[in-house]
């Protein structure tokens, strides 16, 4: 599975009817982003949580975040993901399928 792919990018974002970006990526439209902005980080959090996307923050053992200032900034934009992904519920299936067709014990590991 190839993450810079626009067929293999499109193909496992079939549940997106949107727009996409040049290289096959959804596109997010910016007053989502700026809606973004206006919220907390639980209030981001919470939905994409309930959805089952339980992995999609840092946290746990890992060195905690140091904000880069305090005035009360920001980021929000749009991201790429990068080839290592934790497990997604609307990718499990296929990932399991695309590693078995391509010799792997399952998404990440060689048999």
């Amino acid at each position: 599975m190839h993450f810079n792919d626009r067929d293999e990018i499109i193909a496992l974002t079939p549940l997106w009817t949107g727009k996409r970006m040049d290289d096959g990526r959804p596109y997010v439209e910016q007053k989502y982003l700026d809606e973004l902005k206006k919220m907390t980080l639980e209030e981001v959090w919470k939905p994409i949580f309930v959805k089952g996307y339980i992995n999609q923050f840092v946290g746990g053992g890992l060195a905690p975040l140091i904000p880069l200032h305090d005035d009360g900034r920001k980021l929000v934009g749009r991201a790429v993901t990068c080839n290592y992904c934790p497990t997604r519920p609307d990718l499990h299936e296929l990932t399991f399928k695309k590693g078995a067709e391509a010799g792997r014990g399952n998404n990440n590991q060689y048999n």
